[in-house]
């Protein structure tokens, strides 16, 4: 399977895993044919990219870094919480509320510690209306990895997942068209946007049990190593570890996944502009950190290499992200291989990805 942009999607592709909302219901279920109803339906729902399946991708079974059970588990508790808090139920959360929290922060925590050398894949598609929480699960994913890659002791991973899962609380205190982010905002609008670490910091303060390091992550993860960032301005080192860990993760994620559609972009281009981040945007040791786990070519990644031929991704190198098992599909004028080739790039130093497609030579968008 390989995953695709809706726009490049054609009448009679097979989808290859299923898209579900925040409740875990299914919107389009694994093996349909797309059609033209089902392209103008993704997008109006705002879903902007979806996994499919062709010949030289149906033995390609790239797997999420969580189990699919635990993603939508997450979800739905987030999306609850945050429902209730948008509803103006402001008294914190409930002993079994936490409970409930509590169990899905160990479990994400024990599912990441038994895939440590897994390279990432977040599979998950989501609508515009759920983008909040699966956006919440991802960032804890993608800091809980950092923070293995750290080295945090079981605590300090508890407290990192914790604060970093609930980190956008405070866009519940927003009105639904500025939390929602489906257009550019204005500039009043932005201003109220960035107002939500401050409201996070108010909601999980008073709440008895998430703790002070929730409120402070949810209120600086938005605060940048070079002071550029808000809502205080600080810098380096004022800046808590966990909450700049937190920002990391908020950027990459928001950055590669549909918030608004124009923003979108591939891993290879967000792993680039993280990789000139250091010491920036964010302490070098935590850019450094957040990428061993991160390749910039997933699997199911369709490349363009030096040679003018078209390859697909099949396996990641933990130790060289940028040298994946590639397997060649079209020599450089467009045709395709009688027999596919598969190669390590590390082993071939003359073949180097230049960019990556959507498809292959000749195939037009739907």
């Amino acid at each position: 399977m390989r995953r695709i942009s809706v726009y490049s999607l054609k009448p009679g592709h097979l989808v290859a895993r299923p898209v579900y909302n925040s409740s875990g219901q299914v919107l389009l279920q694994c093996g349909a044919r797309v059609s033209k109803r089902y392209i103008d339906r993704l997008l109006e729902m705002g879903v902007f990219t979806l996994y499919i399946e062709d010949d030289f991708s149906a033995d390609i079974k790239p797997e999420d870094i969580i189990s699919d059970e635990l993603r939508m588990r997450s979800n739905l508790l987030i999306k609850n919480l945050f429902s209730r808090q948008k509803a103006g139920h402001a008294r914190g959360q409930t002993s079994a509320e936490m409970a409930r929290i509590t169990a899905v922060v160990n479990d994400i925590i024990d599912e990441l510690l038994a895939n440590r050398s897994t390279m990432i894949n977040l599979m998950d598609i989501r609508a515009h209306d759920d983008y909040l929480f699966g956006h919440s699960v991802n960032v804890c994913v993608l800091a809980v990895l950092t923070g293995i890659a750290l080295h945090f002791s079981r605590t300090k991973l508890f407290h990192l997942a914790m604060g970093s899962l609930l980190h956008d609380i405070g866009i519940t205190r927003l009105d639904r068209g500025i939390g929602g982010r489906k257009r550019e905002l204005t500039a009043e609008e932005r201003r109220q946007f960035e107002m939500h670490p401050l409201y996070g910091y108010e909601i999980l303060s008073r709440d008895l049990h998430t703790g002070k390091l929730c409120a402070i992550i949810a209120l600086q993860h938005h605060e940048r190593y070079s002071g550029h960032g808000y809502p205080k301005g600080l810098q380096q080192d004022e800046i808590h570890e966990m909450a700049a860990i937190t920002g990391l993760a908020d950027m990459y994620d928001e950055l590669t996944s549909a918030v608004i559609q124009q923003r979108v972009l591939p891993p290879n281009e967000v792993y680039e502009m993280i990789s000139g981040a250091g010491d920036s945007l964010f302490a070098f040791n935590l850019v450094k950190a957040f990428l061993t786990n991160i390749t910039p070519y997933p699997v199911g990644t369709l490349v363009k290499l030096n040679t003018g031929e078209t390859a697909i991704v099949i396996e990641n190198n933990k130790g060289l992200p940028l040298y994946p098992k590639i397997r060649v599909l079209c020599h450089e004028d467009g045709r395709l291989l009688k027999e596919p080739v598969e190669l390590w790039l590390p082993e071939d130093r003359t073949k180097t990805i230049v960019a990556v497609v959507e498809n292959l030579p000749g195939q037009e968008a739907g």
